[in-house]
């Protein structure tokens, strides 16, 4: 018998403010969801353009953070 997952959807400011504390305010959810066997998806919800990076409208780097934290955990 397979038992169904629920799925839980959580969006925060991981990718946009590339400081530490900014970064276990939104994951401890993401971890803590995941460690008790949900399906969990983050979403980077802010409607706003990296701070940081070359270009205004670039998201690539707020990409290849997100992608860096949540190998970081394990995710």
């Amino acid at each position: 018998m397979t038992e169904n997952k629920s799925t839980i959807i959580i969006g925060g400011f991981l990718g946009l403010i590339p400081i530490g504390g900014a970064v276990w305010d939104y994951i401890q959810f993401v971890l803590g969801f995941h460690k008790m066997g949900y399906n969990v998806y983050y979403i980077e919800d802010t409607g706003l353009y990296p701070i940081y990076g070359d270009k205004w409208n670039d998201s690539e780097p707020t990409i290849i953070r997100l992608k860096s934290i949540m190998r970081d955990f394990g995710l």
